[in-house]
């Protein structure tokens, strides 16, 4: 399916530094409003017109920020009917404010917090044997619950195929081998990372 800006969600879009900059620039406007409670700024048509087909596409999101290395909050939703220029502010408010597992950021927290942006493509059905660790993100979904991990996750973490599958289930609340049910779903999708510390 391609969106109305011509771009297909199954695909990652290719971005070059300048344009990463501008939608981290725009990320983290988007971030200090939502700490300082001032209305979320839109993505306007000044960013790059590159960028701008990206953001009118229906990708999914996802949000994760950092104080000096550790994970400080993490929201994110995957691609369906609506644009990365509709979920991406949204993305970014909840993880600075809405992410359970932690108290939501302060101003005086702004100063030390850094932004990673993930683009998701939609995700597919797939199954166990055809996961590849450092480009799938995986989706395990059994029944009403299910648990999600973005693609460096396993990497980072040097977990095997297995072991992602034993963490999915945990994160999920699923029994033990829940993930080779025969009712169980396994999704998988691909994921363009945006920080200012990667490289083009």
């Amino acid at each position: 399916m391609t969106s109305r800006g011509g771009l297909d969600a199954s695909m990652l879009p290719s971005l070059d530094r300048q344009e990463r900059d501008s939608l981290l620039d725009y990320g983290e406007t988007v971030l200090r409003a939502a700490v300082t409670d001032e209305p979320l700024p839109k993505a306007t048509p000044t960013l790059p017109a590159p960028l701008d087909r990206v953001l009118d596409a229906r990708y999914g999101a996802f949000a994760t920020l950092y104080t000096v290395g550790t994970l400080r909050g993490c929201i994110g939703t995957f691609a369906g009917s609506r644009t990365l220029r509709e979920i991406l502010p949204e993305v970014i408010r909840d993880a600075a404010l809405a992410d359970y597992r932690f108290d939501a950021v302060t101003p005086a927290e702004l100063p030390g917090v850094s932004l990673s942006l993930s683009i998701l493509t939609r995700a597919r059905e797939s199954s166990i044997d055809r996961i590849v660790l450092g480009m799938h993100g995986v989706i395990v979904e059994v029944g009403s619950k299910k648990a999600v991990f973005l693609p460096e996750v396993a990497t980072e973490q040097r977990w095997d195929v297995e072991t992602t599958l034993r963490m999915l289930e945990r994160k999920a609340d699923l029994p033990f081998g829940s993930a080779r049910r025969p009712d169980a779903k396994i999704l998988v999708f691909e994921s363009l990372k945006v920080e200012r510390r990667d490289e083009v």
